[in-house]
């Protein structure tokens, strides 16, 4: 009897400690791939899961930078969002991409997934944001001759097109008109040469 009760006190003890052992909540979702991440020498803090989404990103970025080679006239950028008929505010995404598509052109979006590349969602990599400001950033450098911006009525000051595409398309020389259609008011407003 004493037996059993001895046993039965180790047994708990045992699983208590299993289930009060420390798991890091910092894993990326593709951990089970990494195999690093399961040697005993592998210290896993922070630093560790900082260098591995740093490392994801660079290749992600070297990638891109061999991938965005637009043809002539054919970049369309895009920004903001317009309201629909029931006055909720959309996207402009998807004209855009219905803009591109109907004139033989491309967006970001279209030229990353010809290029076959993910960028990862915040969650899965800390870097996402610095990743696509990258991204959009080598998109307007690689445009020549006209570039369209597909904007909304309402396009953020600090978005992405107003903070690094647009100075980027103004700059760049290779750019020889940039003309941005409103989808809400239809209007075509030249920004570069100005008129």
């Amino acid at each position: 009897m004493i037996f059993h009760r001895l046993i039965l006190l180790l047994l708990a003890g045992l699983i208590g400690c299993v289930c009060s052992a420390p798991v890091p909540a910092h894993l990326p979702n593709n951990v089970d791939s990494r195999l690093e991440f399961f040697t005993p020498r592998a210290k896993l803090n922070s630093a560790t899961v900082r260098k591995h989404f740093k490392q994801e990103g660079v290749k992600i970025v070297k990638k891109i930078n061999k991938s965005f080679k637009p043809g002539p006239s054919q970049s369309v950028l895009w920004s903001g969002k317009s309201p629909k008929a029931d006055g909720r505010l959309v996207s402009v995404y998807h004209k855009a991409q219905a803009f591109a598509k109907q004139h033989g052109m491309k967006t970001i979006n279209h030229a990353l997934r010809d290029a076959k590349i993910t960028i990862p969602t915040k969650k899965q990599n800390s870097y996402s944001a610095h990743i696509w400001k990258f991204a959009s950033k080598a998109w307007a450098k690689a445009a020549h001759g006209e570039v369209t911006a597909v904007v909304g009525s309402e396009v953020d000051d600090k978005s992405v097109y107003k903070t690094i595409e647009k100075p980027t398309l103004m700059a760049n020389k290779a750019v020889t008109k940039v003309v941005e259609w409103n989808t809400h008011t239809g209007k075509k407003t030249q920004i570069k040469p100005p008129k």
